[in-house]
């Protein structure tokens, strides 16, 4: 099984209740809504690179993950909603690297 650790409980969730929430949020945001039909939430799915697991295989994991969302909402009609893969990428300057500034990918 795979997923992640909840860092303040050590808690692990599976990567399949991840995106369960994620569509879970999407349906109740859109239900929501009502006779709103011009909103639209932009859904970041989110994780952190605190871990061993921040390698690129990981990455496509996590893609994956936003993919099935994605393809979720479509197929369930929930198109105020848009799902985007998120990180909180922190260098904490160990590596000497750092951006000028936000960068948008996508």
């Amino acid at each position: 099984m795979t997923g992640t650790d909840e860092d303040f409980g050590d808690v692990f969730i599976s990567n399949a209740s991840i995106e369960a929430m994620a569509e879970n949020f999407a349906e109740g945001y859109y239900v929501c809504t009502g006779s709103d039909t011009s909103t639209v939430d932009t859904l970041g799915i989110g994780t952190n690179n605190d871990g061993p697991a921040n390698t690129q295989a990981g990455g496509q994991v996590w893609g994956n993950i936003v993919n099935a969302v994605t393809s979720w909402l479509g197929t369930n009609g929930v198109g105020q909603v848009i799902a985007y893969g998120a990180d909180d990428i922190e260098d904490w300057g160990t590596s000497g690297n750092t951006a000028p500034g936000p960068t948008t990918i996508g």
